[in-house]
């Protein structure tokens, strides 16, 4: 969980899901397999009432520890994406 406070920022090791929901890894390997997207929204969220108001369409090609890196729909050139920088996440179907 990322923790704002004013100009100061850290990030801390939660386990709420308990297993009942998909993962950021989950919902980006489900992407890659299928060959799909996942709506992200990078940096700072715009609020609780509409998280995903500053969310973009990303298509996810590689994993690796603690990064992914595909194509965003902003800036089409692939690009690697830290995990920690993904602030909120949810499949999209886009056709």
């Amino acid at each position: 969980m990322r923790l704002r406070w004013g100009f100061r920022e850290e990030t801390v090791r939660v386990s709420w899901n308990l297993g009942m929901e998909s993962t950021l890894y989950d919902l980006l390997r489900a992407a890659i397999d299928t060959e799909s997207c996942v709506e992200v929204v990078l940096g700072g969220t715009s609020g609780f009432e509409d998280r995903f108001a500053r969310s973009t369409p990303f298509w996810p090609t590689d994993i690796g520890l603690g990064w992914v890196s595909g194509r965003s729909a902003r800036a089409y050139a692939p690009c690697r994406v830290s995990f920690s920088d993904i602030t909120a996440n949810r499949s999209k179907r886009y056709v």
